[in-house]
């Protein structure tokens, strides 16, 4: 019993002597934060470079890379590092330049230098990992396998693939028959209750549902309205909870300027109003916590008319109830939603400004990330008595053109959300004050990683102007598809206008 006890304990001490030894073996890469200097904050990229580089440095019996976190330069050496990693990111508009160097902690001599100059931000994932790579082969001796540079080069052409204009893959669609008129605003859900959804569009005085049958829309109702009203958009949604969704309809009086909006539920095949006359522009967004919520804003003066709060609305014994949200300033509601696009577990909001940028904020009102490029675009508008003399009262109506829908979805299922956004091209740059003249279009999905927001796909581009999108199962299939209308003015005099309906899976990715 005493020998087995013994050899016992003899095997455990050489496991833990062995292991020590292996230990101590490996190489100690101490990797200090990397300096940011930026015209504008970026609160993740700092951490999300310590990340790449400590998971690419740790190797099994080779290295372990330890972040410097609370440890003091003076006393690197009594710690037994090997090496000292740290590093400088300057960002000057899109261009970029990654710098850094490694110090043998011993001899204090730099044993590796390294600089990479790039034309986009996106460029700093290609040099963070190509830095890797050098030590990794220059300092380790880690000669890479004919697979690992396969997926190193993959990976660098894919990075930069999204710094360029991308060459979209051929990708499946489905196409409607072409429609004689101007849809300006598109919503998907089940307006009947028969568990089965149908598509609702919009001209600006006509609302027409149909039905997919069969690869084709079949039209079951439309609801027609007078001259003096104009409408801004529809949205659908079971926000009173009949199991069956209401229309939402974003109106607006031509003569008083103001809104004129209403709400509707599908009788058979005849629509009543359960809701008229209300002085709110609507809209609906779906959030992972609280399911659809229904939005209303009511307009300011001149040129704040879009200044003003956004309140969460719900039913109450026939009328709607309002709360105001806590979101920033002059954020309006048809330019936001909530959803967890950095891939966190944690909601944000995600909005595109008046003038196409996309702003990230934290739920405390935060800014958190901003776009340099610019996206949406929509011909639709509200007015306002704006500075300018004319004769008459003194003044000429001025427009607030409003933006696109913004998204955030897993249209896929892959467990990685994003942002959706449609991009139009104005052909004037939004420099005309009373119109926007957009030639094409498309729609990109932007995902985070930990730097920013990078296209991660996007649909071909499509000639024309694409005025409303949506993502549900438009043909009952069980799986949800991105569905969008895209037209066209095919005449400049006397104008033609004409609407086709795509839909199609989600774009494949680029990363």
């Amino acid at each position: 019993m005493k020998i087995r006890l013994y050899t016992f304990f003899m095997i455990f001490m050489l496991f833990i002597s062995v292991s020590i030894s292996a230990d101590t073996q490996k190489t100690k890469i101490l990797v200090a934060p990397f300096k940011i200097q930026a015209q504008q904050d970026y609160p993740f990229l700092q951490k999300g470079i310590s990340q790449m580089l400590l998971s690419r440095l740790e190797i099994p019996s080779i290295s372990t890379a330890i972040p410097q976190n609370n440890i003091k330069l003076e006393n690197i050496e009594s710690k037994k590092f090997d090496f000292l990693l740290s590093g400088n990111i300057l960002i000057f508009d899109d261009s970029t330049s990654t710098d850094a160097k490694l110090i043998d902690v011993k001899t204090g001599k730099t044993v590796l230098v390294f600089n990479e100059f790039g034309k986009t931000r996106g460029d700093i994932l290609s040099h963070v990992n190509l830095l890797a790579q050098k030590i990794r082969i220059d300092i380790l001796h880690i000669q890479p396998t004919k697979q690992s540079i396969i997926s190193d080069s993959k990976e660098t052409i894919n990075q930069k693939k999204y710094t360029y204009i991308q060459k979209p893959k051929k990708q499946s669609l489905w196409k409607s028959r072409k429609f004689n008129e101007k849809f300006i605003s598109l919503s998907i859900g089940d307006i009947n209750g028969d568990l089965k959804n149908e598509t609702v569009v919009c001209t600006e005085n006509k609302i027409y549902i149909y039905k997919y049958n069969k690869k084709r829309l079949e039209k079951i109702s439309e609801f027609k309205l007078g001259l003096n009203t104009r409408i801004i958009s529809v949205d659908v949604g079971d926000i009173n909870k009949n199991k069956k969704s209401e229309i939402y309809v974003t109106a607006i009086d031509k003569r008083s300027k103001l809104p004129s909006s209403f709400v509707l539920e599908l009788n058979g095949a005849k629509f009543n109003k359960i809701l008229d006359n209300q002085k709110l522009l609507f809209r609906i967004i779906k959030t992972k916590n609280k399911g659809l919520m229904l939005l209303g804003q009511v307009l300011g003066k001149g040129e704040k008319i879009l200044k003003t709060p956004v309140f969460q609305l719900l039913w109450n014994k026939q009328k709607l109830s309002s709360t105001r949200l806590n979101i920033p300033e002059n954020i309006c509601l048809y330019s936001f939603t909530f959803g967890d696009a950095i891939n966190n577990g944690l909601d944000i909001i995600a909005a595109i400004t008046p003038k196409g940028k996309i702003q990230i904020f934290s739920n405390t009102g935060e800014r958190l990330w901003a776009s340099t490029d610019n996206f949406g675009g929509t011909s639709s508008y509200l007015e306002y008595k704006g500075m300018r003399y004319t004769q008459g009262d003194g003044y000429r109506m001025s427009k607030h053109f409003l933006q696109q829908r913004i998204l955030i979805s897993d249209l896929d299922s892959n467990g990685k959300k994003s942002i959706v956004i449609v991009k139009n091209n104005d052909s004037a740059s939004n420099l005309l004050s009373k119109t926007r003249i957009f030639k094409k279009g498309y729609i990109e999905f932007l995902t985070w990683d930990d730097i920013g927001f990078i296209s991660d796909g996007r649909t071909r581009t499509f000639a024309g102007y694409i005025s409303d999108y949506a993502i549900a199962d438009q043909n009952n299939d069980g799986e949800k598809e991105l569905v969008f209308c895209v037209f066209k003015s095919e005449k400049i005099i006397n104008q033609k206008h004409t609407t086709i309906l795509y839909s199609q899976k989600r774009p494949p990715h680029n990363l």
